[in-house]
């Protein structure tokens, strides 16, 4: 088949695709259109007379802000190099998504992802990179109203046969201006294709997909039909992935004509074959169902029951106020003087032995008894069965600070399912940042790290752009809490033993130190190098040199390496010997000749870092010999020595 042969089949198969995923999620995007009309106070139809104030929306509203506030916790991302060729690489990847995370705007959209996935269920987003004119990561925020996915597809998007995202709208223009070039992103001949085949303005809607985004915006008292002038002709596209032939295809097309713009590998785009699109559940995944109930759901019940039981005693109050009454009409024959008005004066015809009040009778409603009991109990059912408690709302009434620590550490728990599920959102947005860096960030992109030598820019290079780094995401404050709680306990009990005259020296006191630094969360290479008396490498060396050596390993030539210590040289050292049967012996050579080629570098290094030992102990001499006249006797003031430019001291 050509490549215009596949790209028609798949634009068939991708049209079929939205249309069961539409028939599929309908239900549920009625039901989260609901959500979202309690949310915005959205007024329910009420009987004449009655009173339906939207008490739900005051509790689903602030269950939404106080859930999404519980659940809004730093992230922290790390990028690890399991190989430990590349330490430094990795600290200028993390110092990259540090920086690009604030062009990303990251912090804002994922609050606004956590707000769409208190009333949905779900926050759906799309991530990209691209290099023209020059690199810039994007991620956006998709609307679970466009969003389209395999019905049976789970929890987890990139299990999913397809992925689409509808209601892109682009311009004529856009799309001219985009097919051309040397390498144009939409199809030249697809292009006009599809504008001369565009039935503008009249073009169909689809039923349920424009009713949604209609109702939405009716529920905030917006009119988007009478409102939607654009000036031009907007185009309706469709982007998204799916399967073809053993095969995952990134395909932009029109959703009206249903004619395609753009159709290549997913890799060629991406340089993954991962979905661009990503997702995380709240409260948690559905293990077979992606439009999972979130926690607006949870609430609404509740909501809807307190709205009804204060309307009714809002109605009943009404009713007692302006109640009912029976008139005898010959004791008041004009009935419409009897309502209120200041000064009014009422003509009464009352009978000889009777009294006014034997006129008018008065309906008594009596007053509902229990309401406010029942408004109490439905409050404390959401904060036991959902965690939003008094003391998360800022409302605490707790006399005793361990009953408080207790529900918030309980509380704590219960938004520590919602974390997990954002944890693997960050590792999938990481993983492809990491691989949009792969693909656009030039040796001229610049990051600010710090390093041993103090904080500085350095450029990423294309071995830093490793995209096989492991990602780390911690975002559980309760679990770090308690394991620091246990690290405290057992820390205390090591300081208690070392203090002890009988305990003390019972123990390896080597290992008493390890085992203290391990406890401080200290890795095991810098517990190692902590250990190591004789060593004088840093992290950043250590990482220098095992470069080094997998660059001989695989036939390149390493750079010298000015700043080699014997740190650096024994690394190297210890590697040939533990090696030496593995090691080919050309290779094995040419490391020993590395080897040899660093030992005046590291001899010269430690003769230079011993003179500056030795001038920081003269300098603290004189110091103290200023500040005690007495000892001046006793100090010997070292004479000023000349540091020359080869590093030589004389």
């Amino acid at each position: 088949m050509t490549i215009k042969e596949t790209a028609d089949a798949i634009a068939l198969i991708a049209k079929k695709q939205i249309i069961t995923s539409r028939n599929f999620k309908q239900p549920r995007m009625l039901e989260i259109l609901d959500n979202e009309d309690v949310y915005n106070f959205k007024l329910k139809p009420a009987l004449q007379g009655r009173l339906n104030v939207p008490f739900d929306g005051v509790v689903l509203s602030g269950f939404v802000d106080t859930w999404v506030a519980q659940n809004n916790r730093q992230v922290q991302v790390d990028f690890e190099d399991q190989k430990g060729s590349n330490l430094k690489g990795a600290r200028k990847i993390k110092a990259a998504w540090e920086r690009d995370s604030k062009k990303m705007r990251l912090k804002a959209k994922k609050l606004a992802l956590k707000h769409l996935a208190a009333i949905s269920g779900r926050g759906i987003a799309k991530y990209y990179a691209e290099s023209d004119p020059r690199y810039c990561p994007y991620l956006q925020i998709v609307d679970h109203l466009d969003f389209h996915c395999e019905p049976n597809g789970g929890g987890h998007l990139d299990d999913h046969y397809f992925t689409w995202q509808e209601n892109i709208f682009r311009s004529k223009e856009d799309l001219l201006s985009s097919s051309e070039g040397e390498k144009p992103w939409y199809d030249p001949i697809q292009v006009k294709m599809l504008i001369a085949n565009y039935d503008s303005p009249d073009f169909k809607k689809n039923v349920d997909t424009y009713n949604n985004k209609n109702a939405r915006y009716m529920s905030l008292g917006l009119d988007m039909e009478a409102n939607n002038y654009i000036g031009g002709t907007l185009f309706n596209l469709v982007e998204g992935v799916t399967w073809y032939q053993g095969k995952q295809y990134h395909m932009i097309f029109d959703n009206n004509t249903g004619i395609w713009v753009r159709c290549v590998p997913l890799e060629e785009d991406f340089g993954i074959d991962k979905t661009p699109f990503i997702s995380f559940a709240a409260p948690k995944a559905d293990a077979f169902n992606f439009w999972n109930r979130g926690p607006a759901d949870q609430i609404k019940p509740i909501a809807e029951s307190i709205r009804l039981n204060l309307n009714e005693i809002l109605n009943n109050n009404r009713k007692r106020n302006w109640d009912m009454k029976a008139v005898d009409m010959n004791m008041f024959p004009d009935i419409r003087k009897l309502d209120w008005r200041q000064d009014g004066v009422i003509h009464a015809n009352v009978p000889l032995n009777a009294s006014i009040q034997q006129g008018i009778y008065r309906f008594e409603t009596p007053e509902l008894s229990g309401a406010l009991n029942l408004n109490a109990y439905l409050n404390n059912m959401a904060g036991e069965k959902l965690g939003i408690s008094a003391q998360t709302q800022g409302d605490a009434k707790e006399d005793k600070v361990g009953i408080y620590q207790g529900n918030a550490f309980q509380i704590s728990k219960r938004m520590k399912i919602s974390a997990d599920a954002e944890e693997d959102f960050n590792e999938d947005l990481a993983l492809r940042f990491d691989w949009g860096l792969w693909d656009h960030a030039s040796e001229e992109d610049m990051v600010r790290i710090i390093s041993a030598d103090g904080v500085g820019w350095e450029k990423i290079t294309q071995e830093d752009k490793d995209p096989e780094y492991v990602v780390i995401v911690n975002t559980s404050e309760d679990e770090k809490v308690q394991n620091d709680q246990v690290m405290r306990v057992q820390l205390e009990a090591l300081i208690s033993i070392e203090k002890n005259p009988v305990q003390a020296p019972l123990m390896n006191q080597k290992a008493l130190v390890e085992e203290k630094l391990r406890l401080a969360q200290l890795t095991d290479d810098k517990i190692n190098k902590l250990l190591n008396t004789k060593s004088d490498s840093t992290d950043e060396l250590l990482s220098e040199a095992k470069k080094a050596i997998e660059q001989i390993l695989e036939g390149k030539k390493p750079k010298m390496n000015w700043s080699a210590t014997t740190g650096y040289l024994q690394y190297i050292s210890d590697y040939i010997l533990n090696n030496s049967d593995d090691i080919k012996p050309e290779k094995k050579l040419v490391l020993e000749q590395y080897f040899e080629t660093h030992v005046p570098i590291a001899m010269k290094n430690a003769e230079q870092a011993q003179f500056i030992k030795e001038q920081l102990m003269i300098q603290k001499q004189n110091e103290a010999a200023l500040a005690d006249p007495k000892m001046a006797p006793e100090m010997t003031v070292g004479a000023p020595t000349e540091m020359r430019p080869n590093n030589q001291v004389v």
